[in-house]
């Protein structure tokens, strides 16, 4: 059904190539008639509709009977999972119980109960990356916009 309607609205914009605003530029906004060692603008248009940016904890930690979806994503990247965990000095299987059990949570609003304002938002920002690295393994608009940001930076 999106995308019907993204390609619905593609056709009604050479429709209305007459109009300058909506007029396709060659040599600007295509790649095939670019000149050589010229970068043509692009344009990414993701179209989205009620979709997940970041996946959330209670997603992270559903379970399909045998596997978390955290889990799921960790099988899919173990090395980097590894990484990710050492980065924050922990063992890769003591930050995923952490995480999916809720201990992560619960350290942030024991740390936030005892006014260790320092230790809550490193467990806060330890949460929310977990989650990015997990949105960044799975088909998520985070992803698509990370992606568009890199090569926006490549150029």
């Amino acid at each position: 059904e999106r995308l019907c309607f993204f390609a619905s609205s593609l056709r009604s914009m050479l429709k209305h190539g007459s109009q300058p605003e909506l007029r396709i530029r060659p040599g600007r906004d295509t790649l095939l008639d670019c000149e050589l060692g010229g970068i043509p603008t692009l344009t990414q248009i993701v179209p989205v509709y009620n979709e997940q940016v970041i996946l959330t904890e209670e997603f992270l930690c559903a379970s399909d009977g045998l596997n978390t979806n955290l889990a799921f994503l960790i099988s899919q990247a173990e090395n980097e999972w590894e990484i990710f965990a050492g980065k924050h000095s922990m063992l890769p299987r003591e930050l995923y119980d952490a995480f999916t059990s809720g201990e992560l949570s619960q350290w942030a609003k024991q740390a936030e109960r005892n006014d260790d304002s320092v230790r809550s938002r490193e467990l806060h920002e330890l949460i929310l990356e977990t989650r990015f690295w997990a949105s960044q393994r799975s088909q998520t608009v985070a992803k698509t916009a990370a992606g568009a940001i890199q090569y926006h930076k490549a150029l």
